[in-house]
């Protein structure tokens, strides 16, 4: 994700192609540091700000990409517990057809559904930031910089959604919400072109 903004001291522009918001970039210039803004905002000398309020500066990539909108995440839950059980579906024929069904009527629904929960999201999450619905609405689950989660902001989201009453925190976002397992992760689902 490049794009560029001028520098605060000479002016002139800066592409940034590996930085992140609140990474500090070289003017080739005037030869000074300063702080990779959003997109579409006024750049900040890098003197001027000290490490605690630098975390200021870096919000989530709103600036950059298209956060998914209420209608795709909710897309996306519906779609996912919906696959969620197809695979329990297929899990229990498949115990049936070994002969361990009873191995099955033993675990306790919640412990059950959490394994199930884990099978499902953490491999798909991990591998490209996507699971079967949100390849249908066209999201993606992303670090709040652009770059791909890694295996264990994977698990952390899927073992966030465990949170009791998380699935009212997409409530508001004015549209385009970000729930708690989205936060706590430090994650953002954009929408893809």
């Amino acid at each position: 994700m490049a794009y560029g903004f001028n520098c605060p001291y000479c002016g002139n522009e800066i592409i940034t192609h590996y930085l992140k918001i609140g990474d500090t970039a070289l003017c080739k210039s005037c030869k000074k540091n300063c702080i990779v803004p959003v997109e579409g905002k006024q750049a900040v000398p890098s003197d001027t700000l000290s490490n605690s309020n630098i975390e200021m500066i870096k919000p989530a990539i709103t600036g950059q990409v298209l956060l998914a909108s209420q209608g795709q995440r909710f897309g996306n839950y519906i779609l996912d517990i919906l696959f969620i059980y197809i695979l329990a579906f297929i899990v229990g024929i498949i115990f049936a057809l070994i002969g361990h069904s009873e191995v099955l009527l033993r675990i306790n629904n919640y412990i059950l559904g959490a394994i199930l929960f884990l099978i499902y999201y953490v491999p798909q999450e991990a591998y490209s930031g996507r699971t079967l619905g949100k390849l249908i609405t066209k999201t993606k689950a992303v670090n709040e910089d652009g770059s791909e989660i890694s295996l264990g902001q994977a698990v952390g989201r899927t073992l966030c959604r465990f949170i009791p009453f998380e699935a009212f925190s997409f409530l508001g976002g004015k549209g385009r919400p970000r729930g708690w397992h989205d936060k706590l992760s430090n994650t953002v689902v954009i929408t893809l072109k």
